[in-house]
């Protein structure tokens, strides 16, 4: 059988539709038993097994991962690790992403990590390789909460460029070495 994924489905979400469509189908099998068992043959020697899920994926590298990259991450990760980049001297946890269109003006600058907010809408964006992706919420070390990623930048951005009520600063664009 085939499965229609919706768009910007996660892993969770994913994780629900396709136990609804195994349910049916182990239903079927078992109704139709012999008719199965007549189809059956031996799997194939030698299998591949899938790489395993290191937290260390979880890991943004700003300069090296695209829009639809970093939307993707977040998307198969949630749930298992969250999804984190380097801010100052420690790592941040970051979530609610979807790929942003909005104008950027400008004077911001447009290298990979930075930071842009708005004041007024609750998120921040954050410039990938190719592009601007929104980000709803950040978690600091320690803390058991998310906020948002508006507050993030009000109270947390001490190097900042204030114009017009946007904010700049910069995520650091390099491999955490400590993961």
């Amino acid at each position: 059988r085939s499965v229609e994924v919706p768009p910007r489905c996660n892993t969770k979400q994913l994780s629900t539709l396709l136990a609804e469509v195994g349910a049916e189908m182990l239903v079927d099998c078992f109704e139709n038993l012999d008719s199965f068992k007549a189809q059956a043959y031996p799997q194939p020697k030698g299998g591949r097994w899938a790489r395993k899920i290191e937290k260390k994926l979880a890991h943004i590298r700003w300069a090296d991962m695209t829009v639809e990259e970093v939307d993707r991450l977040s998307r198969a990760l949630v749930g298992r690790f969250p999804v984190n980049t380097k801010w100052e001297t420690f790592s941040v946890c970051l979530k609610d992403f979807s790929p942003s269109d909005e104008e950027i003006p400008p004077q911001v600058l447009n290298e990979p990590g930075t930071i842009f907010c708005r004041c007024g809408n609750g998120t921040m964006l954050v410039r990938c390789k190719d592009g601007w992706i929104s980000v709803g919420e950040v978690q600091f070390p320690g803390e058991n909460s998310y906020i948002s990623a508006e507050t993030f930048a009000l109270e947390s951005l001490d190097e900042f460029e204030h114009k017009d009520a946007c904010f700049v600063s910069k995520f650091d664009t390099q491999e955490d070495s400590t993961r």
